[in-house]
């Protein structure tokens, strides 16, 4: 409920996606079975596979770099949608803490859970496949390394990554050693 005058809801946490399941009706409606579908580097969605007749390579992005050729590791698509959220993209620091755009809704504050960022992959037979996932990215940022895992374990057709303050990687049973060069800064736990 919007309380006073002059607040307002937008829906940008689910707009990539929505784009993104936009253009794959376009590529379905061309008949297009290769390409990669990329808006803006947290949402995207792989179609077929890569001139190579492999999956498609995504670079997930480093959540401390700025840098566009530092990134956290590469997880191989082919008919799948992928969504990241992390406390990187909009942000200030005020006396050394974080403020970000990711609020959680019990607080009305940044989320404080020890997630940086997360990933969430998702079969692109689900309907809404993009979508779902900007949704599911924010969420599970949110809910916490071990509520979220959790929680996307018992979605069918859905996986994560999940990245903590520690520069831990913990990933759901289905992206287990699905995330190749991890970068030296951080340890996979399996």
């Amino acid at each position: 409920m919007i309380q006073k005058t002059g607040m307002s809801i937008d829906l940008g946490g689910i707009a990539k996606g929505f784009a993104c399941d936009e253009v794959l009706k376009i590529y379905k409606k061309y008949n297009i079975k290769n390409g990669l579908i990329n808006l803006g580097n947290s949402s995207t969605y792989a179609v077929g596979q890569n001139e190579s007749k492999s999956p498609w390579s995504v670079a997930i992005q480093h959540p401390r770099s700025n840098s566009s050729d530092n990134f956290l590791g590469i997880i191989g698509i082919s008919n799948k949608a992928l969504s990241t959220s992390g406390d990187y993209e909009r942000y200030f620091m005020k006396n050394g803490k974080r403020y970000h755009h990711i609020i959680d809704p019990h607080t009305g504050y940044p989320a404080d859970n020890g997630v940086i960022s997360d990933t969430i992959m998702a079969d692109g037979n689900l309907s809404d496949s993009s979508m779902i996932c900007d949704l599911l990215s924010t969420t599970v940022f949110i809910l916490g390394r071990e509520k979220g895992i959790q929680f996307v374990e018992n979605l069918p057709k859905v996986n994560c990554e999940i990245t903590t303050s520690d520069y831990k990687i913990y990933t759901s049973s289905g992206l287990k050693d699905k995330i190749q060069d991890i970068n030296k800064d951080f340890k996979y736990i399996k």
